[in-house]
């Protein structure tokens, strides 16, 4: 629950992690990046789904 949370929270604020750190008081900004670049995974997946069902 909070991965996604955390994904929200960057989706929402363009991606800045720093703010997303403060937010949910992450102490390590490594563990963010890790959610930001799985938000890219997730955005380019739903893509791709969406693109092969047109």
């Amino acid at each position: 629950m909070l991965v996604s949370k955390n994904k929200c929270l960057l989706t929402a604020t363009g991606g800045d992690v720093r703010t997303v750190q403060k937010l949910s008081r992450h102490r390590k900004l490594d563990t963010l990046m890790i959610y930001d670049d799985n938000r890219g995974r997730d955005q380019q997946d739903i893509t791709e789904l969406l693109d092969g069902m047109f």
